[in-house]
C-alpha cells in the first residue's frame, strides 16, 4: 500500500509527532499531560465579546465558553474532540474564535465529562443537555434563537451529530450541523481504516482505542447515541456541512455518511482537503489548508445560517 502523500508543512508536524509519541500502549495520564504542556502554537482570532458560563448539566454543572463577534447573531453550539477522553474549552479556544470570525455565528463551546472516569452515555447527555439549554437561553445570549447549530471536531462531530439526531424528540429545530472529520461508526468499516494503520496523526489502532474508552460494552456499538452513522433514519437530521481529511481512517464513514444523508434528502456539502490528516484544522497558522478549510467553512456557514 502506498504511503500517504502529505503537504510539506503537514509533512514536517507527522515526521514531529511520530519522532516524539512512543511506541507502546497509550498512557492517558501522560497523554493528558502532553496535551496540557504543549498547547498548538495557533494564533488567537479577536472577538468582541468572550464570557465564561456555568450551565446546569444532567449530574451537575458544564463549563462553557460564548464567543459572540455580534449581537443577534446565529447560535453554533460546539462540542470540542480529543477522542472523548482529551482536551477541553481551553484547547480549542483558538479554533472556535477563528470559527466564529469565519461564520459570524456566536460559538458556544461546552467542557462534558470524559471517558474512561465517564463512559457513555455521559458525554452524550452532556452534549444534549448543553443543546437543550442553549435553544432555551440564545435570546439571553445576545444570540437569534431561530439560527441554532450544533458544530464538532473528531469525537467532538459524534457528539454533534448524536445531539443533531435527539434534537427532534426534544422540540429542537436546527438550522444547521457542522462535522469535522467526525467519528460515526465504532465497527470501523470504511476502508480508509485499512489504508491508515500507521503513519499518521490519527491512525485506526488508535482510534479503536479511543472507541474502547469510551463504550461501555459492545451494545453501546449499536446505539446510535453512541454511533450516529448508525441511525436508523437520516431524515432527522439537519442541512450539514462535513469536513474530511484525506489521509484519516474517519474519511471513508464521512464519505457514508454524506452519502445516507443525501439520499434521505439533507441537503449535504462535503469540504475535503487533501495532503492533510485527521486534526488539521486546528493548526491553522501552521498548515496552510486549514486556513483554506477556514474559510470554505465560514461561506458555508454564512450561507447555512443567514436570515430567512
Amino acid at each position: 500500500m502506498r504511503d500517504p502523500v502529505f503537504d510539506p508543512d503537514m509533512a514536517a508536524i507527522v515526521a514531529a509527532f511520530l519522532a516524539t509519541v512512543p511506541p507502546g500502549p497509550k498512557d492517558l495520564a501522560q497523554m493528558r499531560r502532553r496535551v496540557a504542556d504543549y498547547p498548538l502554537p495557533t494564533r488567537s482570532t479577536p472577538i468582541a465579546r468572550v464570557e465564561d458560563l456555568t450551565i446546569p448539566g444532567p449530574t451537575g454543572p458544564l463549563t462553557a465558553r460564548l464567543y459572540a463577534p455580534a449581537e443577534g447573531a446565529p447560535l453554533i453550539v460546539f462540542y470540542h474532540g480529543g477522542g472523548w477522553v482529551l482536551c477541553s474549552i481551553d484547547t480549542h479556544d483558538s479554533l472556535c474564535r477563528a470559527l466564529a470570525a469565519a461564520s459570524g455565528a456566536a460559538v458556544l463551546s461546552i467542557d462534558y465529562r470524559l471517558a474512561p472516569e465517564h463512559k457513555f452515555p455521559a458525554a452524550f447527555e452532556d452534549a444534549m443537555a448543553a443543546l437543550v439549554w442553549a435553544a432555551a437561553n440564545a435570546a439571553a445570549l445576545g444570540c437569534d434563537p431561530t439560527r441554532l447549530a450544533v458544530a464538532g471536531d473528531s469525537a467532538g462531530g459524534n457528539l454533534a451529530a448524536a445531539a443533531a439526531l435527539a434534537a427532534p424528540a426534544a422540540g429542537i429545530r436546527l438550522a444547521h450541523q457542522l462535522l469535522v472529520y467526525p467519528a460515526l461508526d465504532p465497527m470501523q468499516r470504511g476502508p480508509s481504516h485499512a489504508r491508515y494503520l500507521s503513519g499518521v496523526l490519527l491512525d485506526a489502532p488508535s482510534m479503536a482505542w479511543y472507541w474502547e474508552q469510551y463504550l461501555r460494552d459492545s451494545a453501546d456499538r449499536l446505539d446510535p447515541r453512541a454511533a450516529p452513522g448508525l441511525a436508523p433514519s437520516y431524515g432527522v437530521f439537519p442541512p450539514t456541512t462535513l469536513v474530511l481529511a484525506e489521509h484519516d481512517p474517519l474519511f471513508d464513514d464521512g464519505i457514508d455518511f454524506a452519502n445516507g444523508l443525501r439520499a434521505a434528502g439533507i441537503a449535504t456539502e462535503i469540504l475535503r482537503y487533501d495532503g492533510v490528516t485527521h486534526g488539521f484544522l486546528s493548526m491553522f497558522g501552521m498548515v496552510a489548508k486549514a486556513e483554506t478549510a477556514f474559510a470554505d467553512i465560514g461561506k458555508a456557514l454564512r450561507r447555512a445560517l443567514a436570515p430567512a
